[in-house]
């Protein structure tokens, strides 16, 4: 997983080449952490259940918070870039998360997203080819679980991002 981690951060640093604080939302075992100490950054984990950010954080020795995200007090523009790698589809409230991270960036910080794409060619077919009985796997089962909130194709996480105040760059 790592590599992925590395990879993920590389997109960051396209559009953040001064590595420093960043936050990953979403930390769960802190695997994007690690990558992030490795390559220079100051990394924060953020998860919103405590027992895994205490383990993590003990184990990696880096930084955790854990509990409410949008009643933490951060501090405003106290972060370089933020992380939510498929993170956003899960929240109960992903705009006031948006909304809160966008307070939390540096003017010219970034915020990376990785989320799926409902709308992509990959999962239109597999839902046609499920539909025609072609295919017995269920892609739909995946989408539609209890822990996926929220589905984004790339033109509806956009409006809803530029409507908190975010520029496209990516």
């Amino acid at each position: 997983l790592q590599s992925g981690h590395h990879f993920y951060l590389s997109l960051v640093e396209k559009f953040q080449p001064e590595k420093g604080k960043l936050l990953d939302v979403g930390a769960g075992g802190g695997g994007l952490l690690v990558a992030a100490k490795e390559r220079g950054w100051s990394p924060t984990g953020y998860d919103v259940e405590g027992k895994i950010t205490q383990l993590a954080s003990k184990q990696w020795k880096l930084p955790y918070v854990f509990g409410d995200f949008t009643k933490i007090k951060w501090n405003p523009g106290s972060f370089d870039a933020v992380t939510l790698h498929q993170v956003l589809e899960h929240l109960k409230s992903p705009v006031s998360y948006l909304k809160c991270i966008h307070k939390l960036l540096k003017p010219g910080g970034v915020l990376f997203l990785g989320v799926p794409n409902i709308g992509s060619l990959s999962s239109r077919l597999k839902f046609f080819l499920e539909k025609a009985g072609l295919r017995k796997k269920r892609v739909g089962a995946y989408y539609d679980t209890h822990h996926h909130l929220w589905y984004f194709t790339p033109q509806t996480l956009a409006k809803v991002l530029k409507a908190q105040g975010f520029d496209i760059v990516h």
